[in-house]
């Protein structure tokens, strides 16, 4: 039973981080400012914010039972230029006749977004991006008790670190985005877990390269 857990453990964080890996960008973008007075147009892409959803691992993770909530802020720092931040967190239980699966994870992204050409926030960029997630799972089974009557119950515990960099297209409208991007990253993971029948503790771990792949919209400010 403790190898059945530990094992769920790290399929769960490995379809999460994989989505996470794999739903993970957003946007930004600046007017062009015409005027009237000045002959030459003026990019505007200073300071400009914006919010962007990932509806892809919203609808999966929700339709498997694990609600999450995954936001992407963009803040622009330089014409061409701007800041990322994506936090996490997801959660949800499983229920079959005595047993009970209670999952939850949190996480955060940092990067660094860089538009390529001449349109400010706006059309193709690369992105470099550092990844940190953190996923548990509890189970316990109240119809089966140990040796000293105590339910039994086993944890687990799975945390990603990863850095990735990505290659996407934004499209944007006068406030809305739409964007996509593609890249690669190199996940460590590592499991551990307890059982209540003793004080062992199990470990595992994982290390290898994996594609990325994130479809997002939202809103320019």
């Amino acid at each position: 039973m403790f190898k059945k857990i530990i094992t769920t453990s790290l399929m769960v964080a490995s379809l999460v981080f994989a989505q996470q890996s794999a739903f993970v960008n957003e946007t930004v973008d600046k007017n062009v400012v015409e005027t009237n007075a000045v002959s030459n147009s003026t990019v505007s892409d200073d300071n400009q914010f914006a919010v962007a959803i990932h509806p892809l691992s919203l609808v999966i993770m929700t339709a498997i039972g694990l609600p999450t909530l995954y936001i992407t802020f963009e803040a622009g720092v330089m014409q061409h230029a701007s800041l990322i931040t994506r936090p996490l967190i997801m959660g949800g239980e499983f229920e079959s006749g005595n047993e009970k699966i209670s999952i939850l994870g949190f996480g955060l992204t940092e990067g660094f977004r860089y538009y390529l050409g001449s349109r400010g926030h706006r059309g193709f960029y690369i992105e470099g991006q550092l990844q940190f997630e953190y996923l548990s799972l509890d189970y316990k089974d109240s119809g089966e008790r140990d040796y000293y009557g105590r339910v039994e119950s086993a944890s687990a515990s799975a945390m990603l670190i990863a850095p990735n960099v990505v290659f996407g297209y934004k499209v944007m409208g006068e406030r809305a985005m739409f964007g996509v991007d593609v890249g690669i990253g190199y996940n460590i993971v590592s499991a551990s877990g307890r059982d209540s029948a003793s004080d062992d503790i199990e470990e595992v771990s994982s290390t290898g390269f994996g594609p990325a792949f994130n479809l997002y919209f939202g809103f320019a400010f």
